[in-house]
């Protein structure tokens, strides 16, 4: 394979860049001087090398936490993040918040009416809900399911965080026996 073949390859890789895409980036990559496609590889390695996720937030930034998290003046009850914890969920006052991919449409069903049933009576919840983009990221529509499961596995786990109060609500008014509370152990028998 060319040096050429193998740049255009490489571009066309990338989430919405084709073939074409990925060949008119080339020629003109090309076309510039040698200092130009220079910067452009010592960008790509310095953003490798130095961003990470937030630890509070998820944004993707070069400090941890972020600027923005760090911001004295921000509003911490305010979250917008991309993963979304129970810190989150205490943060934003979140009854009810649950990260969901659609590979399982019984527990997507589940955690929606969760949501809802809470928002109407407790307070606000939040479902973060992962779909492959099958045309921006050049997956074949067959393999959407396949990638939902392997990004599930990945980075987007099915996570649920509720208040005390929401569990409570949950249990006793619509019979989700997983918030019961658990029996008390029997206290045990003196030896005779």
């Amino acid at each position: 394979m060319s040096a050429i073949e193998e740049l255009v390859a490489e571009l066309a890789k990338l989430p919405g860049i084709g073939r074409k895409t990925a060949q008119r980036l080339t020629f003109h990559l090309l076309k510039q001087p040698a200092e130009t496609a220079e910067r452009l590889a010592d960008a790509i390695r310095r953003v490798r090398g130095k961003v990470m996720a937030c630890g509070v937030c998820g944004n993707l930034s070069d400090e941890d936490p972020c600027p923005i998290c760090r911001d004295p003046r921000r509003d911490a009850a305010l979250m917008c993040g991309r993963r979304i914890g129970r810190r989150q969920c205490d943060l934003a006052g979140c009854a009810y918040v649950a990260t969901v991919v659609p590979n399982n449409p019984r527990r997507v069903e589940s955690v929606i009416k969760k949501a809802v049933l809470v928002a109407r009576e407790i307070g606000p919840t939040y479902i973060q809900a992962y779909t492959s983009c099958n045309i921006e990221y050049s997956i074949p529509t067959d393999k959407v399911m396949e990638d939902a499961k392997n990004v599930e596995n990945d980075r987007y786990q099915f996570s649920e965080h509720l208040t005390e109060e929401a569990k409570h609500y949950l249990a006793t008014r619509y019979g989700f026996k997983e918030y019961l509370p658990k029996p008390a152990a029997a206290p045990a028998l003196p030896k005779a």
